[in-house]
């Protein structure tokens, strides 16, 4: 299979007739014809020939393995049929000149076949062992030999590859470390020459450490932003631990432990339990929502110099009516002006104005808290509870700031009362809104408009709907309502921070008894109102030289810059009197129910 003169190497179908000089070549050619056509420029065809010689060096050292594996197998096979003649395992694989005695301690005679066990030593590949131990086992079973029945009957090989249960199995059993009341300082991370976690024995080994740390730190003198270097902890550790749920027994064999190991009751910590003081829990309740339900969903738009500055466009009143643009020419005052004569009137033009502008500037909206630094090692769960609380109410607070922007802006609409529920009158005044609203704008008829209510409207129209005389409206789901304003072509966002937690509505410091008497709700085109979002800063943790005389550090720190832009024409606040009654019209008679 030599490749000298640059010929292609023949790839043969079957490998497994070649022997292992036959396969070296072969692997050899294959490997130097490769690296020849590699180096050169590639073109397809030498791109598939370096893809079949890449398989077919694959395939060779594949087959270079199986017969090492089938050596193995036949070794594994013949040290069992060993341990069954003789009752002792081989001591090794391939040294067997002097380990096999017969039952009266002379040495095994050898088979005049050249298969027999002192034949073992002489081959030195792995092909020839396992030609030599297949004769052998051959011969051993009356000429009917077959591995794989063999493999059955006989010890599994051993596995050259150990699985980690293997390992566990073998492995000398591991002493837990040795407990100690006593107080023991670890070391922190990034101290030159100590490992993390390390013990420090002594006063001096604590000192050299701190200054080992010292020498690595920047030098941040004058500029309020000199951090806190953990540099060890002390860890209290008790030899004897009584757990909440602890039975009699437990507590009995720790108590036992305890004196036995010469310990005095000052190392017996009680975490609560049978016979042990109340156990104090850190944890605190509270259910405030900080997902983020009921927030303003606008446009929106990034702001990277303070403000923005729009053109405000004429509407179509603004443009059409009274406009001089547009006229009627008639048939007698064409014929007066060719004739000269009785002429009234001419074809008037309009020009084109320029466009107002207007424009918005942003406002930065931020929390701060500060936090002592005791305290944040001693109860941690306090520290997370009131930053999460803090971190909704920031939320909740700029959603109230933008939602109060667009009511500023709108245009007030408000309905007079009918004590006819809730449902009709509020579907009754949207769907009159939007009417107008797109004939004024000369809208599409099927134009989407946008919507704002309070989340709290959709429980007053389920309690309407609940009153109604004749049809089970008890089980009313959020879609149904949705629908009703999906027909009139309404889409409504449910917010929060708007209409709530204040007297007579939901929230408010007094548990509600009646439900309000009236809603607002705000209609406006797609696009009338957009956000505009500048820079967002978390700092979060903070720690400077200022605070830390104090040892306090800030401990959330947030700030945040928005504006609002109204790009549209109008936006309607629309105020609508409720009654939760069950009234569909004139036919009821009943006052408000509540």
């Amino acid at each position: 299979m030599d490749n000298d003169n640059n010929t292609p190497v023949e790839i043969p179908d079957d490998l497994t007739g070649l022997s292992a000089a036959e396969l070296d070549a072969l692997e050899q050619a294959a490997v130097t014809e490769f690296d020849r056509l590699s180096a050169a420029d590639i073109d397809a065809a030498s791109l598939e020939r370096c893809g079949r010689l890449a398989d077919a060096i694959d395939a060779v050292r594949a087959e270079r393995s199986r017969r090492a594996d089938e050596a193995q197998q036949a070794i594994a096979q013949r040290d069992a049929l060993r341990q069954r003649i003789h009752g002792t395992p081989a001591e090794d694989d391939t040294d067997t000149t002097d380990s096999d005695q017969n039952g009266d301690g002379t040495p095994a005679a050898e088979d005049d076949t050249g298969t027999g066990e002192g034949a073992a030593e002489v081959p030195q590949l792995a092909e020839a062992v396992a030609a030599a131990v297949t004769a052998a086992l051959t011969a051993a079973n009356g000429g009917h030999y077959s591995p794989a029945r063999t493999q059955e009957r006989e010890a599994p090989r051993p596995r050259l590859n150990p699985s980690l249960a293997d390992v566990q199995r073998h492995a000398p059993a591991v002493q837990p470390p040795e407990h100690t009341n006593r107080p023991t300082i670890v070391a922190g991370a990034h101290i030159p020459g100590v490992e993390t976690g390390a013990a420090i024995t002594s006063r001096r080994q604590l000192a050299e450490a701190m200054m080992a740390r010292a020498r690595n730190l920047p030098n941040a003198a004058g500029t309020g932003w000199e951090n806190r270097t953990p540099l060890a902890t002390l860890q209290r550790r008790r030899a004897h631990v009584i757990e909440q749920n602890a039975s009699k027994e437990q507590v009995a064999d720790a108590l036992t432990a305890a004196v036995a190991r010469g310990a005095d009751m000052e190392s017996l910590v009680a975490a609560g339990g049978w016979c042990a003081p109340n156990e104090r829990s850190y944890d605190f309740f509270n259910v405030v929502d900080t997902s983020g339900t009921g927030m303003l969903d606008l446009p929106t738009i990034s702001v990277s110099r303070g403000g923005i500055e729009w053109p405000v466009s004429p509407t179509y009143a603004d443009i059409v009516d009274g406009s001089t643009g547009l006229w009627t020419w008639t048939e007698t005052q064409d014929i007066a002006a060719a004739t000269g004569t009785g002429q009234s009137g001419t074809k008037t033009c309009v020009r084109i104005s320029c466009a107002d502008t207007a424009s918005a500037r942003m406002d930065c909206d931020g929390l701060c808290v500060v936090n002592g630094n005791l305290m944040a090692e001693a109860w941690p769960e306090a520290v997370e509870n009131f930053l999460s609380v803090m971190d909704a109410g920031y939320d909740r607070r700029i959603n109230g700031l933008r939602i109060r922007q667009l009511v500023a802006g709108s245009t007030s609409v408000t309905f007079a009362a009918t004590g006819t529920g809730v449902v009709a009158p509020v579907l009754n005044s949207m769907e009159l809104q939007a009417i107008d609203y797109r004939a004024r704008f000369r809208m599409a008829r099927d134009a989407v408009l946008e919507a704002v209510a309070p989340e709290w409207l959709r429980g007053a129209m389920r309690a309407d709907l609940m009153y109604r005389n004749g049809v089970d409206m008890l089980e009313v789901a959020d879609q149904r309502l949705m629908s009703m304003f999906d027909a009139r072509g309404i889409r409504v966002q449910w917010v929060r921070d708007w209409q709530d937690v204040s007297t007579g509505y939901p929230g408010g410091s007094a548990p509600l008894t009646a439900w309000p008497s009236t809603v607002q709700i705000m209609l406006y085109a797609p696009g009338t109102w957009v956000l505009g979002e500048g820079m967002s800063i978390d700092l979060g943790v903070i720690r400077d030289s200022t605070l830390n005389e104090t040892n306090d550090y800030t401990a959330a720190w947030k700030e945040e810059c928005w504006l609002i832009a109204k790009k549209g024409h109008e936006s309607r606040r629309i105020t609508i009197p409720i009654c939760p009654n069950g009234n569909t019209g004139a036919a009821g008679l009943t006052g408000c129910l509540v």
